[in-house]
């Protein structure tokens, strides 16, 4: 707990029986920067007297984590910038202010790569559109404009279908961008959920993006799984790692995958367009062709409903998935 309020350790490694003297008799350069609470919580823990510590029980209860702001969680640019939080109201207007004053003071300028990048906003931040560990703020932050643009963090084309016909993989872009559109365009905005129905649909519930070292690898709904490129993992020193199955549907592979600052987006040969958001968003598969389009959406904790396309003509798109298919075909634009 010190370390990770301060920074360094609390007892420094001078000679070795200087340290076990400081150890055992509980001295360290209390960190006057700190809150109280904190530093009465590092005193607790370490105490001279074993005794005297407290358990985990007595722990969890303490003023340093049970009062004040707790975030439900940390964004992850947070290893590199100061994090905004939405804090309850009354408050939050209060903390908006005060985070004007302070985090633009204190927040440097940090060169990093792309794929350091977790959400947009991070380049020009709203104080005012705070940091949030719910589905609501989610929504909000998603709602992109269509003439925002789309920064693709990470993508790769991989082999065409070794059973299907040799095309090239732009016309596969196209047909599938058609497709979206013609979902896109099949009715003004539902403003509730369409009837929707439970199909069978295979998809890649499970992926690892390590193309930039091993390869790409996905595993689909079926049980199949895959690993772009063909060959068998890199073994470990202590093991080795299985090589993944082939796909229970030889005839299916994946063309591209596409991963920006909101979503990732895989295409397979069939046309299936896969677009997967963060873990507590829906999951979007458009599958079949032509009339007979299915918009498949898998929610937390709930099984996959899916809506044809004649459902979606007839009592139109909710304005949720509407912006995943406009942020699909902006990236498969961006291509």
């Amino acid at each position: 707990m010190y370390t990770v309020l301060t920074g360094v350790p609390p007892f420094v490694a001078a000679p070795l029986s200087e340290m076990y003297q400081n150890i055992q008799a509980g001295r360290y350069p209390e960190p006057a920067h700190l809150s109280p609470n904190a530093r009465r919580l590092i005193a607790r823990l370490l105490a001279p007297n074993p005794a005297e510590r407290p358990s985990l029980d007595h722990l969890l209860q303490d003023d340093f984590f049970t009062q004040g702001f707790t975030p439900d969680r940390l964004p992850p640019h947070s290893c590199h910038s100061p994090p905004i939080f939405a804090v309850p109201q009354p408050l939050g207007r209060l903390f908006r202010r005060v985070g004007r004053l302070l985090l633009t003071q204190c927040r440097l300028p940090c060169p990093f790569t792309p794929r350091e990048a977790s959400g947009p906003g991070e380049a020009d931040p709203d104080p005012d559109s705070m940091e949030m560990g719910s589905e609501a703020s989610l929504s909000v932050r998603g709602a992109l404009s269509p003439k925002d643009p789309i920064h693709l963090l990470a993508q790769g084309a991989l082999r065409s279908d070794p059973a299907g016909p040799e095309g090239s993989p732009r016309q596969e872009v196209e047909a599938a961008i058609r497709n979206l559109l013609l979902c896109l365009d099949s009715g003004p905005p539902a403003m509730q959920e369409p009837p929707g129905e439970q199909w069978p649909v295979l998809w890649a519930p499970k992926w690892v993006d390590y193309s930039s070292k091993y390869g790409f690898g996905y595993q689909l709904s079926d049980g199949g799984s895959a690993w772009h490129p063909p060959g068998p993992l890199p073994h470990r020193e202590e093991g080795g790692l299985p090589t993944p199955a082939q796909p229970a549907s030889p005839g299916l592979c994946l063309l591209r995958f596409l991963v920006s600052e909101r979503a990732s987006l895989l295409l397979f040969s069939d046309g299936t367009v896969q677009v997967s958001c963060s873990q507590d968003q829906p999951q979007f598969v458009l599958s079949g062709a032509g009339k007979e389009l299915v918009i498949t959406i898998w929610e937390q904790g709930r099984p996959g409903t899916s809506y044809p396309l004649g459902v979606l003509q007839s009592h139109g798109c909710t304005p949720a998935a509407r912006q995943h298919l406009q942020h699909a075909i902006r990236m498969l634009q961006s291509i």
